[in-house]
């Protein structure tokens, strides 16, 4: 239930097509994340295609978000006996790299860049 709570202003505000990204909101440019939430969402629809015009590695980052936020539900709800924290440590920061870097290289223009914020 608590995790509903938590959960339920993001759905609302993204589904109301609301920009929530600082980035977007403050510096008129796109985040390394940029695309991801409407890539999700694609992903969720079973939209491939869509998810990697969003974001190129939509199909990666979205699985490994969704994982490291189930493994903080759970332990956030109290069943401490999965710890895979140390497991995704250093996927989250290989996938934080390679976001990083593409974001440089969709404001030079590459992978359908920029994109419009």
């Amino acid at each position: 239930m608590r995790l509903a709570l938590l959960v339920a202003p993001f759905v609302l505000v993204t589904g109301a097509g609301i920009p929530i990204c600082p980035s977007a909101l403050l510096l008129r440019l796109p985040c390394p994340g940029c695309g991801l939430t409407r890539a999700a969402w694609a992903l969720l629809a079973g939209d491939v295609a869509t998810a990697q015009r969003l974001n190129p590695l939509a199909v990666v980052a979205c699985p490994l978000v969704a994982l490291v936020l189930g493994v903080a539900a759970v332990r956030y709800v109290g069943w401490r006996r999965t710890d895979l924290s140390a497991w995704l440590t250093v996927p989250l920061a290989v996938v934080f790299v390679a976001l990083v870097a593409v974001w440089a290289a969709r404001l030079a223009g590459a992978f359908g860049g920029p994109l419009p914020v």
